[in-house]
């Protein structure tokens, strides 16, 4: 089931492996899934997983030598043109023209708060972890396992049997995700998400105001997207998953020429377009207006397969 809106529901068979797959599905980065598996029989003795997105390949940089490394230079440049195009408005005396913007409506779910506040404050956990290089782990239990220094992570019983817990000094520690406390139970879901879902994660053992509002020793976990809710159970025929999708298509903006245009046109980048159509021979064809400024233009064109490799190529060309 796609948990967006419309709540789509689709369904398929695995081949005699176990294997199955969903084709043909645009993923943006605000759709998440839940899969659930049924046996030939109509039973729930069936154990969902999800294949984990391989890894980009490495090859050689072809690249290296455009890579920037002075960006006060680079800004500087940018800020330049700005201070330039600023001045050329007001000459032309158009720097006080108002522009009737249409309506934006704004809507969002207010997110439940942990003392007044989505997250531990900075320096007042014992230790502050941010999830990087984490390909090696195949799961968050893995990647806290090996990270997280003075927590232990063992079996415990909960009503829905044997489950993993973190552990202080023999003490059991609470979870919080995205500021609730979640169960025994939903901690078994948390443990089973991608190490690159969590955002930050906070471990709270020795101050004693936060132990004092929690009830003990805890450890705060923070998503990326706000998950924030989990199954009250472990219940190995239902997976949640929530994979980096495609952000949306934005808009660049790009002035409109005519022959009345009395400005000059000094802008740093001159164009971006996030969503190229390329026919099936591989070839796409884009137009757009270089700035009034001479001189060399660097063109950096990158783009993603259907298996998730990525490619880039720079090139320059020069206005005279």
């Amino acid at each position: 089931m796609i948990n967006n809106k419309l709540g789509v529901v689709i369904d398929t068979v695995t081949n005699a492996e176990g294997y199955y797959k969903f084709s043909d599905l645009l993923i943006t980065n605000e759709i998440s899934f839940t899969l659930q598996g049924r046996n030939a029989k109509g039973g729930k003795n069936v154990e969902i997983k999800v294949d984990k997105i391989r890894d980009q390949d490495r090859t050689p940089n072809m690249n290296v030598g455009d890579l920037d490394t002075d960006l006060g230079k680079s800004l500087m440049a940018s800020l330049e043109n700005s201070k330039k195009q600023d001045a050329e408005m007001v000459r032309n005396g158009q720097m006080g023209r108002a522009q009737q913007l249409n309506e934006v409506i704004i809507s969002a779910k207010k997110r439940k708060r942990l003392f007044g506040y989505d997250l531990v404050l900075d320096g007042h956990a014992d230790f502050t972890y941010r999830p990087s290089n984490v390909q090696a782990f195949g799961t968050l239990l893995e990647w806290l396992r090996a990270t997280v220094t003075n927590v232990e992570f063992r079996s415990a019983e909960a009503d829905c049997g044997p489950v993993t817990m973190p552990f202080s000094r023999n003490e059991r520690m609470k979870v919080f995700l995205d500021g609730r406390e979640i169960n025994d139970c939903e901690v078994q879901d948390l443990f089973y998400l991608d190490p690159l879902d969590i955002d930050r994660v906070d471990v709270a053992r020795t101050n004693a105001a936060i132990m004092s509002m929690t009830g003990g020793p805890s450890l705060f976990l923070a998503t990326k997207r706000g998950i924030g809710v989990l199954r009250s159970g472990y219940t190995p025929e239902v997976v949640s998953y929530a994979p980096r999708g495609f952000n949306p298509v934005k808009e660049f903006y790009a002035p409109v020429y005519d022959s009345n245009s009395r400005i000059t046109d000094l802008r740093s980048t001159v164009y971006w377009n996030p969503g190229v159509l390329v026919g099936s021979n591989g070839k796409g064809k884009i137009s757009f207006f270089n700035a009034d400024t001479k001189g060399v233009y660097r063109v950096v064109i990158e783009g993603i397969n259907g298996d998730g490799l990525l490619g880039r190529q720079v090139y320059k060309y020069e206005v005279k």
